[in-house]
């Protein structure tokens, strides 16, 4: 419910930095930087902020990355994706919270599903209600709030 003027854009921040954003008056000027500790991401322009890792060279990564065992011990809805021996990206979607239909799955049963499809690097995106794949037009799956959620975010393809 948030209008933007065209050159307009909307922070959304959590923990510290919504603290910092909210000592701010309305319509205040701010500068923003990117500073990165690890400077193997500076020249990139795009990067995906998810989790945890699943799979790297085919070997499980089992580093919780500090995410709560809620998200992963917990089965949830699931969307991951990653990379087959041949360089080739699959993306999957799983279902979850419907006992009639799927309950979803850990992140050790994410992990073990992403090896069967092949995958050897694989990273959790995210997860629960927002877990919605649309294909040409339809929605795919069966998202587990009945139906698909508003979300800030997301990944789209399309043809050249």
């Amino acid at each position: 419910d948030h209008i933007l003027p065209k050159t307009g854009f909307m922070i959304a921040a959590r923990g510290r930095s919504k603290e910092l954003l909210n000592e701010l008056a309305e319509g205040s000027t701010i500068a923003l930087e990117k500073e990165w500790a690890n400077t193997t991401y500076s020249d990139f322009s795009h990067l995906i902020q998810a989790g945890p890792m699943l799979l790297s060279n085919g070997v499980a990564v089992t580093a919780s990355e500090s995410f709560n065992s809620s998200i992963t011990e917990k089965q949830h809805p699931r969307t991951f994706v990653g990379v087959d021996a041949s360089n080739r990206i699959i993306w999957a979607v799983m279902d979850g919270r419907d006992p009639m239909h799927s309950m979803g799955g850990t992140i050790a049963e994410t992990r073990w599903i992403a090896k069967s499809l092949g995958m050897i690097n694989a990273l959790n995106l995210d997860g629960g209600g927002s877990s919605t794949l649309w294909w040409r037009g339809i929605i795919a799956n069966k998202p587990s709030d009945g139906k698909e959620r508003p979300v800030p975010y997301g990944i789209t393809m399309h043809s050249k």
